[in-house]
Formats: C-alpha cells, sequence, structure tokens
C-alpha cells in the first residue's frame, strides 16, 4: 500500500481537472475552425460581391456565381440558369447556364422555387424520390436570384452527400444570390 485515501484524492481531483482542461482546449479549437470558416466565408461574399458589381458580362457573372457558391458550401459542385427578360411565356426560358450539364427546360424542383420565391433543400434525391440532375448528385439547394421581386434565374448546389446543406450554408448562399441578382439586373439594364 504505497498509496493513502489522500494520494487518492489528490490523483482524483488532478485527472478531474486535466479532463476539463483538455475539454475546454477541444472546445476552443472546434470555435477556432468554426470562426476561421465564417470568416473565409464572409471573405469570398465579399470578394464575389466586387467581382460582380464589377462586371457586366453575363456568362461571367454566372461562372463567379456557381464557382464561388460551390467553394463556400465546400460542395461538389453548381450550376446557375438565367431566364429571358422578356418571355410572355407561363414558364420561364432558359436564356444562359451555366455549370453541370443540364436539360434545357424548368425541372419540377425549380418551378416549385420559382412559384415560392424561396430556396429549396433536396437532403437526399433517391429518398424524397426526385430525380437528380445527374450521376454524382445526392443533395442539393436551389436558390432564387431575384432583384425587386423578379425572379431572374436559379441558383443549384450539389453534394455527393445526403442531408449535407445546412440552415447557415442556405443562409450565405442567399447572401450570395442577393448580391448576384443586383449585379445581373445591372448587366442587364447596361
Amino acid at each position: 500500500e504505497h498509496f493513502n485515501a489522500s494520494d487518492l484524492q489528490a490523483v482524483s481531483t488532478a485527472a478531474g481537472q486535466l479532463a476539463a482542461a483538455i475539454e475546454s482546449a477541444g472546445l476552443l479549437d472546434q470555435t477556432d475552425t468554426k470562426l476561421r470558416q465564417r470568416v473565409d466565408q464572409l471573405s469570398t461574399i465579399t470578394r464575389v460581391n466586387r467581382e460582380l458589381i464589377s462586371s457586366l458580362d453575363i456568362r461571367h457573372l454566372l461562372n463567379v456565381l456557381r464557382e464561388e457558391a460551390a467553394r463556400i458550401a465546400q460542395a461538389d459542385c453548381a450550376s446557375a440558369v438565367l431566364f429571358e427578360l422578356s418571355s410572355s411565356q407561363t414558364e420561364p426560358v432558359i436564356q444562359f447556364s451555366a455549370g453541370c450539364d443540364r436539360v434545357q427546360t424548368v425541372t419540377a424542383s425549380e418551378w416549385t422555387v420559382i412559384k415560392s420565391g424561396d430556396p429549396l433543400v433536396i437532403s437526399d434525391y433517391a429518398r424524397e424520390a426526385i430525380l437528380p440532375p445527374h450521376e454524382n448528385a445526392i443533395s442539393a439547394v436551389i436558390l432564387p436570384i431575384s432583384f425587386q421581386a423578379k425572379m431572374l434565374g436559379l441558383l443549384t448546389v450539389h453534394s455527393n452527400r445526403a442531408g449535407f446543406f445546412t440552415n447557415e450554408t442556405v443562409e450565405l448562399l442567399q447572401m450570395l444570390t442577393s448580391q448576384a441578382g443586383i449585379a445581373i439586373n445591372n448587366a442587364n439594364r447596361y
């Protein structure tokens, strides 16, 4: 018996304090990582905003939008479409598209976004019985690109993982599409 009750109490107290310190360090590291990620996301939005307002080339704007949307969401791919502005048809006609290969008509999921004006998160194409746009798309978020309540187009971001898109990611992408709506409206005016 090399240790008495007092020794065991001291070791137990030290172990508890050490465990708390390790847990605190882990939480601090997680917070630091999340903070760095958020700063990176907001920096991206600022950079994209500068890029969007400096160009009047619609195709360039669409490519910047989809590339940065995929990057900011850490997703696998993205596509953007713009509708014809003078289209008097009941269904929007796609004028420009950039990104993933797609059919040149509006899908049922896209129609849902057009009618509601709100983003649509598809957590799992297979589970929701929706035909994916391409082989590697498992989940997606579809967001309207609009300006002053006028629907200009759509941004679709895909992931090869189910349930990938969080509310935070959707909010960031909405900031991006808001800026894109302003830039696209300016490009259309000039």
